[in-house]
């Protein structure tokens, strides 16, 4: 899911979806409890390239998922794939067609699809040797004080709008890991690192504008060292398309900043 494109029609948190309930596709193989993402498939289609030619030399699949109100859910019509992949890495990747094409690892599988009552939606794979071997997850999420408690922890602007309206007796949010490198591209992205018991390394991506303007994004992908190069050409393909950073998180309201006398330009 290429965060700001796939499956969002405007900032505020509406989705690109396109429901198929006039023509219901038959029942997936997989099937499962609704709010635990397991009632979905990747169907083979064929996927075209900027000039209307067929692309033989990857394989392509659209995903359909039920949500929680037990509607099917897929991700077309088809758009032509107009990225760029290296001829070194083609061999190693597959297309997802989610509102637009994502690249994911060629053979790794679902792990879940959801798209929850409060339309935050969540769609995982892992490699074939488990997720030992390596995972990828991406995520958004809408409901504005789940996301303002994922945030808080990384942006200083998002931890004092969480204390602002939490009751005292609220426990603090904190990470889940702890991260090992963190940088911040703009005010409203971080991307950092993390270790986590029988996964290689974690490279995450989170992208936040505050809940009266946006939502929250998150790409994660944990792959080995030795694949550092694929890991890197999903991670950039999962993360090119980001909201504006309309309020900066990463600065706290009010507050001064190095020696300027000025206040913080952050509405």
């Amino acid at each position: 899911m290429r965060a700001g494109r796939r499956w969002i029609a405007g900032i505020a948190g509406l989705f690109f979806i396109v429901a198929a309930a006039a023509q219901m596709p038959p029942e997936p193989t997989t099937k499962g409890d609704y709010g635990n993402g397991e009632d979905f498939r990747l169907t083979p289609i064929v996927a075209k390239d900027g000039a209307g030619k067929p692309i033989t030399d990857i394989p392509a699949f659209e995903l359909g998922f039920r949500d929680t109100d037990g509607a099917w859910t897929e991700g077309g019509p088809p758009v032509p794939f107009t990225g760029v992949i290296p001829d070194a890495l083609r061999g190693r990747v597959m297309l997802v067609l989610d509102g637009d094409w994502s690249l994911v690892p060629r053979g790794w599988k679902m792990s879940y699809a959801m798209l929850t009552s409060d339309t935050t939606l969540a769609v995982g794979y892992e490699a074939p040797g488990g997720k030992a071997s390596g995972w990828m997850n991406s995520g958004m999420v809408v409901c504005a004080g789940c996301a303002l408690e994922y945030a808080a922890p990384y942006f200083p602007r998002s931890m004092q709008d969480w204390r602002a309206d939490a009751d005292e007796d609220w426990p603090r949010p904190r990470a889940e890991h702890s991260p090992l490198h963190l940088s911040r591209p703009d005010g409203c992205t971080v991307v950092f690192d993390y270790q986590m018991p029988h996964s290689p390394p974690v490279h995450e991506w989170m992208n936040y504008i505050g809940v009266r303007y946006g939502v929250l994004l998150s790409f994660e992908i944990a792959m080995p060292d030795a694949d550092k190069d694929l890991r890197d050409l999903i991670f950039a393909d999962h993360t090119s398309d980001h909201q504006k950073c309309v309020v900066r998180q990463d600065r706290v309201k009010g507050k001064h900043h190095g020696r300027s006398r000025r206040r913080s330009t952050a509405a």
